[in-house]
């Protein structure tokens, strides 16, 4: 983990609301997000579950929802 800490991007694992046996959740993807630290995080590998304007509205203003196409820029 320390060597995670500070980047200028983090691509973040964030399947669901709820728990899962082999992925992280929304809950634990911010918790890993905010010990990081990273200028900017984008999280990935979303069920249909997460709907983009939802989430982005609730997201700190360094997390984004990571989406087909998206092209990536440090804060």
């Amino acid at each position: 983990m320390p060597l995670l800490e500070n980047l200028d991007i983090l691509l973040l694992d964030c399947l669901r609301y709820t728990p899962h046996y082999s992925h992280i959740n929304l809950e634990q993807s911010l918790a890993y997000a905010g010990h990081i630290n990273a200028k900017a995080t984008y999280l990935i590998h979303m069920t249909h579950d997460l709907e983009y304007g939802a989430l982005s509205a609730v997201l700190p203003n360094n997390v984004f929802v990571g989406y087909d196409g998206v092209k990536l820029k440090s804060v």
